[in-house]
């Protein structure tokens, strides 16, 4: 079984020193493992379901806060990383893997930014390269910072096939969440109301009917993000 064992270097890897490191001979005398990259994981690892995934190849960094030591001395770095879930446990699992997808060591998280929040501090720029597994969105709700009335301070909640959830804010954020009700009992703590459940006592701090508010439009976050805020100008 292959134990990790973190090492604080005197200054961070950069990308070129971590991959030579593979073509070195360990102490055992045989040469480390260069890990080749494929792209999507299956749908389960190990029976769990995976949520999200990132592969370690060219566009991340290693840190060297993380290495891996096999049995036999030699040392190994992952292919690829995912996040997961087992059915019926809120639990979130990061599962470093090889070029196969098979599971190589594993760790528990209390929430899916947690996770990968520890991914970069070992690999950086895997917060800009992890993709959803299961990319359908299966429902989504536009919010409203109801402390910014009258001007429009949007947040977008998106519910995924798969049961997770993300929020997208005016901050260009996108918050990852293991499932909707925690998702949206954030929202509600942040003083977001849904768009949908806004009434006719709503319309006096917002100085104009609920039904002339529109949702920011566009096909990606890019286009939506200078939508996220827009201020009230009374006529």
């Amino acid at each position: 079984m292959a134990t990790i064992i973190a090492v604080a270097p005197e200054m961070p890897y950069n990308l070129a020193q971590a991959r030579s490191e593979f073509e070195v001979h360990n102490q055992s005398g045989q040469e480390s493992e260069i890990p080749m990259i494929t792209s999507e994981p299956p749908l389960t690892l190990d029976g769990a379901r995976v949520l999200y995934y990132c592969s370690l190849g060219m566009s991340v960094q290693p840190t060297g806060q993380h290495t891996i030591h096999r049995e036999d001395g030699s040392v190994y770095i992952p292919a690829n990383v995912a996040i997961c879930r087992y059915p019926g446990n809120r639990t979130i699992y990061r599962f470093y893997c090889d070029d196969t997808w098979n599971v190589v060591t594993d760790i528990d998280y209390s929430s899916i930014e947690e996770a990968i929040a520890a991914i970069e501090h070992e690999y950086v720029g895997v917060q800009k390269c992890i993709r959803k597994a299961s990319p359908h969105v299966a429902q989504e709700y536009w919010y409203v910072m109801i402390c910014d009335f009258p001007h429009l301070n949007w947040a977008r909640l998106r519910i995924y096939a798969d049961g997770t959830a993300e929020t997208f804010d005016r901050d260009g954020r996108t918050i990852r969440w293991a499932d909707e009700a925690a998702a949206r009992q954030e929202l509600t703590m942040d003083e977001y109301a849904a768009l949908d459940s806004l009434d006719e006592l709503d319309e006096v701090a917002l100085q104009r009917p609920v039904t002339t508010l529109v949702p920011p439009h566009g096909r990606t976050d890019d286009k939506l993000l200078p939508q996220m805020y827009q201020r009230f100008h009374e006529e």
